[in-house]
């Protein structure tokens, strides 16, 4: 939101006011409030067009349907009893019952991992009956596979579907993180008419079951809108919208800006553009000395990987790894814990990736990390991975609850390539934001989302803290700086 903020001004302060002012459509499910109040203190007209929508079986003139309805199980699953898989095997004959009572069904199994997709994949094919035929559609999994998975009569899939993929499904289990994917997930099925039946498992923690069961006991109707905000208003906590972000990075880009622009070979040419621009960022960003000063402090103290992740439009994955499925031919980057934890993988030279590439038919782009890996397989149950910094964390240069640049992160596993994994973290500058407080705390305490990676970290000291890397760190930063800490260095 900071980054499409600031293009927004600086394109409108290029445009100037002899020039018709360029219109900006977003189109989302789920409208953040946070760009709107942006956009409205840099002074723009913003309209918000809402759909119109009827619940229930009559077909006023005017609107047409879109979606059937469903009948709708919650499902409870604790996690220390396995996962869906584990769910799915105990519960294959009422899958394979639902097929056969409602011949010429489809079916998806959204996962919220791509470790748990490929093994419930894998599952599937050997336990479920031949002529249910079986789709995967994950980040990992090839072109041609995911274009054919769309005619399977039952298809494995991760969030790469919960936007943008029209499946004719008349049967859904799912996993969900928060409200926000419930409702997108929930939203594949009954798209499409034609099927005698359409059912859907949502299967969830067993604490969030018993709050939905609170307000809609067995046998239960309601819409959709009003299920909707039940969801987000009382089964689901919301998320940290991080909205001191804007104020404490995205100041710091528009100050990167500003002072490019004040470079003696463009201060005459461009003097209306920076001043335009600079009066909108202070309005949307709080651009004042706060800002300047803590550019002033990142560039003195040499933080080049903080002010290299905060040029990024989107946050680089740090701890990336570039990876190829060969089960699959599918290319994308991992984070290296998980690379560790969950598959089995050799790893090859950039050369040999940059060859797979090209057979793939995909762009190549380097690994941060220098770190390039052909996946065999995926682990039943995952490797114990932890990280270590060997040196302290805290210290009276780098400091609690504030992003700056570390090097000397290593992985601690019982796995034959992890000494040459380390030697290539070893000389790694990486943006972190170190917190005392525990993992789970933290994400307790400040409403972090279910996909904000923390990682805890024992240090040389003996010490276990919390540390966020990248784009992360700039989020943690953003909540944890103005809070007051209790360290004491004796100089």
């Amino acid at each position: 939101v900071g980054a499409v903020l600031d293009a927004i001004l600086f394109i409108i302060a290029s445009i100037g006011k002899n020039h018709h002012r360029p219109k900006f459509v977003f189109l989302s499910a789920t409208p953040s409030g946070m760009l709107l109040d942006g956009l409205q203190k840099a002074g723009l007209k913003c309209l918000e067009i809402k759909g119109e929508y009827l619940h229930g079986e009559e077909k006023p003139e005017g609107y047409r349907p879109i979606l059937a309805g469903v009948e709708l199980e919650i499902a409870p699953l604790d996690r220390g009893n396995g996962d869906l898989l584990d769910w799915i095997s105990q519960n294959k004959t009422e899958i394979i019952a639902f097929f056969r009572e409602h011949p010429g069904s489809k079916g998806a199994i959204i996962c919220n991992s791509v470790h748990t997709a490929k093994r419930l994949s894998a599952w599937l094919k050997e336990n479920l009956p031949p002529e249910l035929r079986i789709g995967e559609n994950t980040g990992l999994t090839g072109r041609a596979e995911r274009y054919a998975s769309l005619d399977a009569d039952l298809v494995v899939a991760t969030s790469t579907v919960d936007v943008g993929v029209d499946f004719r499904i008349n049967f859904l289990i799912f996993e969900s993180l928060d409200a926000g994917t419930f409702i997108q997930r929930l939203g594949r099925l009954g798209r499409h008419p034609g099927f005698p039946a359409y059912r859907a498992v949502a299967v969830l923690p067993p604490f969030l079951v018993e709050r939905i069961q609170q307000h809609l006991p067995d046998a239960s109707q309601i819409d959709r809108e009003a299920f909707f905000d039940l969801l987000r208003d009382t089964v689901f906590r919301g998320h940290n919208e991080f909205r001191s972000y804007l104020y404490r990075w995205s100041g710091i880009r528009s100050c990167q800006r500003i002072r490019k622009l004040d470079k003696p070979q463009y201060r005459t040419h461009y003097q209306d553009l920076r001043q335009a621009y600079q009066d909108m960022a202070r309005a949307v960003f709080r651009v004042g000395k706060a800002s300047w000063g803590h550019l002033r402090g990142l560039e003195d103290n040499e933080q080049e990987a903080v002010l290299k992740e905060v040029r990024q439009f989107r946050g680089a994955g740090l701890w990336d790894v570039w990876v190829y499925d060969c089960s699959t031919q599918a290319v994308r980057s991992l984070s290296v814990p998980r690379l560790v934890s969950t598959t089995e993988f050799t790893l090859i030279k950039e050369s040999e990736a940059k060859k797979l590439a090209d057979e793939a038919q995909v762009s190549f782009y380097p690994s941060s990390l220098g770190l390039y890996a052909v996946i065999h397989g995926y682990r039943d149950q995952r490797l114990p991975v932890e990280v270590y910094f060997d040196e302290e964390l805290i210290n009276e240069y780098e400091r609690l609850n504030e992003a700056c640049e570390r090097f000397g992160f290593q992985l601690t596993a019982r796995h034959p390539l992890i000494r040459q994994i380390n030697q290539e973290l070893a000389g790694q500058g990486l943006c972190t934001c170190v917190s005392d407080k525990e993992v789970e705390t933290l994400r307790r305490r400040f409403a972090l989302p279910p996909l904000f990676e923390l990682y805890s970290v024992r240090d040389s000291a003996g010490e276990t803290y919390t540390v966020a890397f990248g784009q992360d760190a700039l989020l943690l930063d953003a909540i944890l700086y103005w809070r007051p800490t209790d360290e004491v260095f004796i100089v």
